[in-house]
């Protein structure tokens, strides 16, 4: 009886042994660690610099969820470093040109992690050759042929915190004020090449209750705190 009880020990023990061993396997990881190595980005150049020592001059109630570099090179809640020769993402959050990508040689990100019309900048060191003026009016003009599907930025901001370098910005008007004082008290010394409006589109005559209906429900619905961080 003994021998028989120490062999069902034994078997129970050895399938006990066997079923942590393959819940241990099949344990996955935690989603909340996929999402921090996904936002494990660098952020090493000066441009990358120059963005950070404007966001660090923002007061804490002034502050709102951002992450930088692109697709490749996620940073969370600062800026990240760019890949200048992504032409598709650099034409597409910066509206940048080919002529115009041949006259940089590094960048960095940083926007909204919500919605990029409510803000998105980017700094980009130039060539030797490149004139930020003429640049600037290129990339206007590019700009404006830009077709919005939703809402839209409502400024633009194109300015040189440090000479060699231009930087990049649209968002929301109180966004951009925001923004281009915490620029100039980290740079004073820089120059403001554009800050304009963006005209905005405005919807047919039958159509503007309706939109209006719609906007107001999903602020409510979806963009409670957004006010509040953006104030």
């Amino acid at each position: 009886m003994k021998v028989k009880f120490l062999l069902l020990v034994m078997f129970f023990g050895f399938l006990t042994g066997c079923t942590a061993k393959t819940t241990e396997q099949r344990v996955p990881t935690p989603r909340s660690v996929r999402q921090s190595q996904a936002m494990d980005g660098i952020a090493v150049t000066q441009c990358s610099e120059i963005l950070a020592n404007i966001w660090g001059n923002y007061r804490p109630e002034e502050r709102f969820l951002v992450y930088g570099g692109d697709s490749q090179n996620l940073v969370a809640d600062g800026p990240g470093d760019l890949d200048t020769q992504n032409a598709g993402q650099l034409q597409q959050r910066f509206f940048l040109t080919e002529p115009l990508r041949r006259e940089m040689t590094e960048g960095a990100a940083m926007e909204h992690r919500l919605n990029r019309n409510v803000f998105c900048a980017g700094v980009f060191r130039l060539t030797d050759k490149a004139k930020p003026v003429q640049m600037a009016l290129q990339w206007e003009k590019e700009f404006q042929k830009h077709q919005w599907p939703g809402s839209q930025p409502q400024r633009y901001l194109i300015a040189q915190p440090e000479p060699g370098f231009l930087l990049i910005a649209y968002g929301q008007t109180r966004v951009l004020e925001t923004f281009l004082i915490r620029m100039n008290q980290a740079y004073p010394k820089g120059q403001i090449l554009m800050y304009q409006e963006i005209p905005q589109k405005i919807a047919p005559q039958g159509l503007q209750k309706a939109n209006s209906e719609a906007i107001a429900y999903l602020e409510e619905r979806f963009w409670i705190h957004l006010p509040r961080l953006m104030t």
